[in-house]
């Protein structure tokens, strides 16, 4: 499942395929115009009222086209302005292919080309229905009219007919490759459009809901006084600003309306245990109030921390409860393997210990190994039987968080920004640092913990939110932390904040509570079938291609 999110992700990149504005398209839009009309007029008289005609409808259509598709979901000038761009870029490299033959029948193959493209886009992108049959055909002849005489040119209309004939079979098997897994693969789209550039969740969330599943989700918190550590079982996603993509942020305000300043772990789980929508978000967030407590202490273990191969695992003890920190920073990693998880909580049991697990998600990297894997579970064993020997102290805590200093948030980090909690053990004073973030750059952990001196830091982990996720211009699809914010700013904010937490420390207990929430889940399926629709929609894609390629071919030999 977690191959099909990744590979998800690197299908919807092509969706960011497009120009950065409305005003690089406008001048696309122009430029090509202005060449396609000179190629066709050599003559300074015809092209001196040509010209600026053909620019002027150029820019009409624009208007015409925003108009007639006035009332679909999708429908905005900025969008509008990129199929016009797109339109007379094909336009124009067609014309320039013909520059190579007789130039004869290659506008009209052009234009055809276009009115194809144009039904393509309008029907899968704006879903504007059989209405597109009457609306692509405007902005390309109108410009043909303008630009040139030869409209009745047999070759090119028996070539263009042909590339508008392929445009028309794809404009409909596309939206129906994904079944039966999925009833129709432009629609998934649209939502997934209408959620990432026009910050309007409800379609994808309407989908996404009608195929989860209940799931009955545990949350651990381990309360310290005015400070805790939160460890959900669900995992933050799919993408901003769709279900539960904040959730780390939300679950971090809510203990903040408490008087508890919170750091919000990932657990070991996957996009398996998504939450479809903003409505099972706050029945999540409600079902907080219900925590029962499992334990309270006053003592724990110094940290353990081991390093086998790649593999770092960082662990205290309170009492019997184990609190293990697993990282593969700085060589990188994505998320933990649940068969990593279940293998480490086996032996945590056979010790007679309960274990809370986190995935720091502190290097962004790969999949992990079957040897990476071995490595992990086998330093993690180490740990837990080296914390299950260990003497154990009476502490104190304290933390600080990023809304009490002066701190500008970027677009790699979401909305509960940083913090740092404090523990002192044995008269040694330890740090975790936390940033509500997706991921790292490899190599900025160890960047931070260099620049602090004042406790000796453990730790460096982010939540693993997707608040940055959805639109970001890069393959990842998301904001990784590191690639806006500068290293050194944040190296200085947690020093700041470890300070202060340090300045904080009194002795306290820790209170360790469990919730359980029956909510909806996206489950792995969902996610499956999704690959699978988008995976027969680009192979038949790719085929249009070809066989398009392969008229521009016949037309040039013919």
């Amino acid at each position: 499942m977690s191959n099909s999110v990744g590979n998800i992700h690197k299908r919807f990149y092509l969706t960011l395929i497009n120009p950065s504005s409305y005003k690089v398209s406008l001048s696309i839009m122009i430029i090509s115009t202005t060449l396609i009309t000179i190629i066709n007029n050599y003559e300074f008289i015809e092209l001196s009222y040509r010209l600026p005609l053909a620019l002027l409808l150029a820019y009409l259509s624009i208007q015409i086209d925003y108009r007639l598709l006035k009332g679909t979901e999708l429908t905005n000038i900025a969008k509008i302005h990129h199929v016009a761009a797109f339109s007379m870029l094909f336009w124009l490299l067609t014309l320039s292919l013909g520059l190579l033959d007789s130039l004869q029948g290659y506008m009209i193959m052009g234009m055809m080309l276009v009115i194809g493209f144009r039904i393509c886009i309008f029907r899968s992108v704006f879903g504007a229905g059989y209405r597109v049959f009457l609306i692509a055909p405007i902005m390309p002849l109108l410009l043909s009219l303008v630009i040139t005489d030869q409209l009745l040119d047999i070759k090119g209309l028996i070539f263009g007919s042909l590339t508008l004939i392929i445009a028309l079979f794809w404009s409909i098997m596309a939206d129906r490759a994904g079944r039966p897994w999925v009833e129709s693969t432009f629609r998934i789209l649209r939502a997934y459009l209408l959620a990432s550039t026009e910050n309007n969740p409800k379609r994808m969330e309407d989908i996404m809901s009608s195929r989860s599943e209940y799931a009955n989700i545990k949350t651990t918190s381990l309360l310290f006084d005015t400070s805790a550590i939160i460890l959900p079982e669900v995992h933050p996603g799919p993408f901003n600003p769709v279900g539960g993509s904040n959730i780390p942020s939300l679950i971090h305000n809510y203990y903040q309306k408490h008087g508890i300043n919170s750091i919000v772990m990932h657990s070991v789980s996957d996009h398996a245990l998504n939450i479809p929508s903003i409505e099972e978000v706050n029945r999540y967030i409600d079902s907080l109030n219900e925590m029962r407590i499992i334990e309270e202490n006053d003592r724990c273990t110094e940290p353990v921390v081991y390093t086998l191969g790649k593999a770092r695992v960082t662990g205290i003890a309170f009492g019997r409860n184990a609190i293990l920190i697993l990282s593969l920073s700085p060589y990188g990693m994505e998320d933990v393997d649940v068969d990593v998880k279940n293998a480490i909580e086996s032996h945590a049991k056979s010790l007679g210990m309960n274990l809370l697990l986190i995935d720091s998600h502190n290097a962004l990297g790969n999949k992990l190994n079957e040897h990476d894997n071995s490595d992990m579970i086998n330093a993690a064993k180490f740990v837990l039987d080296k914390l299950v020997r260990a003497e154990q102290f009476k502490f104190m805590v304290a933390s600080a968080s990023s809304k009490e200093i002066e701190f500008k948030i970027e677009k790699d980090i979401g909305d509960a920004a940083l913090a740092v909690i404090a523990i002192n053990i044995n008269k040694k004073t330890y740090g975790i640092g936390w940033i509500d973030a997706n991921n790292m750059i490899k190599g900025l952990r160890e960047y931070i913990i260099n620049k602090i001196n004042i406790i000796n830091m453990l730790e460096i982990c982010t939540s693993d939110t997707h608040a940055t996720s959805g639109r970001a211009r890069n393959r990842e699809g998301y904001y990784t932390l590191g690639s806006i914010s500068n290293w050194d700013y944040l190296s200085n904010a947690l020093l700041s904040l470890s300070k202060l937490a340090a300045s904080r420390l009194k002795q306290t207990n820790i209170v360790i509570a469990e919730s359980y929430s029956n909510i909806k889940v996206m489950g792995s399926k969902q996610f499956d079938d999704y690959l699978h629709a988008l995976d027969r929609s680009l192979t038949l894609t790719k085929i249009t291609l070809a066989l398009t390629i392969a008229v521009y071919i016949a037309m040039l030999i013919l």
